[in-house]
């Protein structure tokens, strides 16, 4: 039974109460019709180590991972959060360009509920999705203390971890896809991705060492590429404006799904290897 396949083996005193249930069917058509390539990057001339060993993994997206990492339902690694009442926090959004960030670095007019009370708070370190838009990667962990609309979804750690490294993870391609398949909605514009249906879903979990190797190698990545466009705007004497929709097969989430799936060594990876491809692809003819 899946109660007892997942739900029971993580959580050891859950019960049913059988006097609530009833029988229903609800299929998601995206979840078992669906389509998705890893990222390629046609230019990349270079190769790099992968791990020692690695063990067999059932996915529909890999199937195997470095020995020492775990695959685990999402219902083992967070729980839920919902505090409310905390109408003199700050107000955050979640973007598809940069995750979690303060509502007053939005380019754009507050339509939020002048009536905070209902509003989530959200812990430095907790992670928030926006569950009409995690297909499109509107997530992100939280670098401060606020509060989100209550149609966001707040997850707080229940094991040790990098919450940095499950950003990038939930950022990354694979991921958007699997979130998109998970959702339920007539169309693209009414998909939804509840907390019942996330739980559900699994994530890569590396050694809590190897998590944050990789975040901070992503982060440098995020922070040269910055210091990149940065130049670009100088040049032009405008602002280059991100688009949300993903440009497939880019250099960037080619490293991202490379290094969230353990299919690079992080510890064989230099920071000053990536940065001297990058410089390549700016000089390139």
């Amino acid at each position: 039974m899946f109660f007892e396949k997942e739900v029971l083996q993580y959580i050891s005193d859950a019960w049913i109460d059988r006097s609530k249930t009833s029988k229903g069917y609800e299929i998601a058509f995206t979840r078992y019709f669906h389509n998705y390539s890893e990222p390629l990057f046609s230019d990349l001339k270079q190769s790099f180590e992968r791990h020692k060993s690695y063990n067999p993994i059932t996915s529909d997206y890999f199937n195997e991972l470095p020995s020492g990492w775990e695959y685990l339902p999402n219902i083992a690694i967070f729980n839920e959060k919902i505090e409310r009442n905390k109408i003199d926090e700050e107000l955050l959004s979640v973007t598809i360009t940069s995750g979690v960030i303060k509502q007053s670095e939005v380019d754009k007019n507050d339509t939020s509920n002048s009536d905070k009370s209902k509003y989530k708070y959200v812990s430095k370190g907790d992670i928030v999705y926006n569950k009409m838009r995690m297909w499109q990667g509107a997530v992100g962990v939280s670098n401060y203390n606020g509060i989100v609309s209550p149609a966001y979804i707040v997850v707080t750690p229940k094991i040790e971890m990098d919450p940095k490294y499950f950003h990038y993870q939930f950022r990354c391609s694979y991921y958007v896809n699997y979130s998109k398949r998970f959702s339920y909605g007539l169309c693209d514009d009414m998909l939804s991705l509840r907390y019942t249906d996330f739980k559900r879903m699994y994530s890569i979990i590396p050694p809590i060492g190897i998590q944050s190797k990789i975040s901070r190698i992503l982060s440098t990545i995020d922070d040269y590429l910055s210091k990149k466009l940065l130049i670009i705007q100088n040049i032009l004497g405008r602002k280059v404006i991100l688009q949300s929709n993903n440009i497939e097969n880019s250099l960037y989430d080619f490293f991202l799904w490379k290094l969230v799936t353990g299919q690079i060594d992080v510890d064989k990876i230099k920071i000053v290897d990536i940065e001297k491809i990058v410089d390549e692809l700016f000089t390139k003819e």
